[in-house]
């Protein structure tokens, strides 16, 4: 039950951030498709928000930083490494909370018994994601 602790003390965050908006339209919240997001999903349809904010999902983190990255949305569910990246190329954003400490669940996974394997291999990836860096670092590793 403790990994819901974040999540509400977000949801609180986003209740109050909307709490300034002038306009009469739901503060738009972004994620990808991620286990730990589903709690905002279940809190936006048991009506948990005090006020008027539509959580979205997107396809992939890229689709989420793009839509971010465009004006599109109000606030996102980034992973530190995206927020990085996003301000690198001029976007103003500032984490408000973090929602997860990653304890290893950053992974390769491949048929093939050993990292060296993967050299001149095929491989899916998105480079926009941490993905790039975990699959680099591996490519680093095996030489």
């Amino acid at each position: 039950m403790n990994y819901l602790k974040p999540i509400l003390a977000w949801v609180l965050c986003l209740s109050l951030v909307s709490c300034s908006s002038n306009d009469n339209r739901p503060l738009k919240v972004a994620t990808n498709l991620w286990p730990g997001y589903e709690p905002l999903y279940l809190a936006q349809y048991l009506g948990v928000f005090h006020q008027d904010i539509e959580v979205i999902q997107l396809s992939s983190a890229t689709e989420v930083m793009r839509a971010m990255a465009h004006g599109n949305l109000d606030a996102a569910a980034l992973t530190l490494d995206e927020v990085i990246s996003l301000r690198a190329g001029g976007l103003d954003i500032e984490p408000i909370l973090v929602l997860d400490y990653s304890r290893g669940g950053d992974a390769i996974v491949t048929l093939q018994p050993k990292r060296d394997s993967l050299v001149g291999m095929r491989v899916g990836v998105e480079n926009t994601a941490l993905g790039a860096i975990v699959l680099s670092e591996a490519l680093n590793q095996a030489g």
